[in-house]
């Protein structure tokens, strides 16, 4: 049997800065099992999640290089890796947990586990979850913003015609001229195809 090889994360919208993390721990073994953390542990320690758990959990283990992916436990980190057994675990460079603190709860409960702290792999200006979102609230004006030239080039209040911000209230989307404040619903829902 193959060195296992342990890795775990929220994996909420995968991006490249998972994927190296993830080449990088098959590295180290013959067999990867990928841990994706419950919606409430990510909540907990990190942020609440944009996808759910089974559905980040699919996606891992859809991955090339993954060759299982579970979810792990709510109360007991160390039940997961009691489970998996494996030979390492591989964690990411911004995960907040001491090495050294593993592997003697590890050896404490009869596992002989190696744990090995990656580098942060940097891979353009989308390499982390924040930043995509960041992206996507920086962007999101430009989503609407065309739809709108076509039924809307300038402020029914003021003549502004420097763009216009949009918000959501209750799931609809509203128009917000910032030259004088002026707010209208647009009848678009959430989620309308654009």
């Amino acid at each position: 049997m193959g060195k296992r090889v342990m890795a775990s994360g929220v994996f909420d919208i995968i991006h490249v800065g998972h994927i190296r993390f993830l080449e990088e721990a098959k590295k180290l073994g013959d067999e990867l099992v990928v841990v994706v953390a419950r919606d409430s542990t990510a909540a907990r320690m990190k942020h609440r999640p944009i996808m759910h758990e089974e559905m980040r959990r699919q996606i891992v283990e859809a991955l090339k290089v993954v060759d299982m992916a579970v979810l792990g436990h709510e109360d007991d980190m160390y039940a997961t890796v009691e489970e998996i057994r494996p030979d390492v675990i591989a964690l990411g460079y911004d995960q907040g947990f001491d090495e050294r603190v593993i592997e003697e709860e590890c050896r404490r409960r009869g596992l002989n586990v190696k744990v090995v702290r990656l580098p942060k792999y940097e891979n353009g200006d989308l390499d982390g979850t924040r930043k995509i979102i960041y992206r996507i609230v920086d962007r999101y004006d430009e989503l609407y913003r065309n739809d709108v030239k076509d039924v809307l080039d300038r402020c029914p209040s003021c003549s502004y015609s420097g763009g216009f911000k949009f918000f959501f209230v209750g799931g609809e989307v509203h128009i917000h001229c910032p030259s004088c404040g002026w707010t209208s619903r647009t009848g678009w829902k959430r989620g309308d195809e654009r």
